[in-house]
C-alpha cells in the first residue's frame, strides 16, 4: 500500500494562481454595489501604539474602521517607521487582535462570594 501524492506541475500551480488573483480583483467591484444599494459609508483610520503583550514593547500600526458608528479594530501591524521592530510584529503581537474580541473574554471583574473559599468566584450578578 503506497501513498499517492499529487503532483502540482509549475503549469496547474499558475493556473491556480491566476484563478485566485482574479477573484481578488473581483472584490473593489462588489464594494461599488454594496455603497449603491445604500449600505453604511465605511470610514478607515490609521493609529499608532505600543504593544503590550511581551516585553519588547513593538511599535503598532492599527487599522480601525468606523461603520454605522461603531469602531472596530481591523489590523495590527508592525510600525514600518519604528526602528526597534522595524514593521515586523511577533505572533503573540498579531494575536491581539483575537484577543481583544474574544468571546470568552473576562470583561468585569470576578467578586468572591462570601462564605466561599479561596479560587471559587462568582460573577457580579
Amino acid at each position: 500500500m503506497g501513498w499517492k501524492i499529487p503532483r502540482l506541475s509549475r503549469r496547474t500551480f499558475l493556473k491556480s494562481a491566476a484563478g485566485g488573483t482574479g477573484l481578488s480583483l473581483l472584490s473593489p467591484i462588489g464594494g461599488v454595489f454594496s455603497k449603491a444599494a445604500g449600505k453604511d459609508p465605511i470610514e478607515t483610520e490609521t493609529s499608532h501604539s505600543i504593544c503590550n503583550f511581551c516585553s519588547s514593547l513593538c511599535n503598532l500600526k492599527i487599522t480601525t474602521e468606523n461603520r454605522g458608528g461603531r469602531k472596530r479594530i481591523v489590523k495590527l501591524a508592525g510600525n514600518p517607521a519604528s526602528t526597534l521592530n522595524r514593521g515586523k510584529l511577533c505572533a503573540r503581537g498579531q494575536s491581539g487582535l483575537r484577543q481583544t474580541y474574544d468571546a470568552d473574554r473576562i470583561k468585569t471583574p470576578l467578586i468572591r462570594v462570601e462564605g466561599s473559599k479561596r479560587g471559587v468566584y462568582a460573577y457580579p450578578w
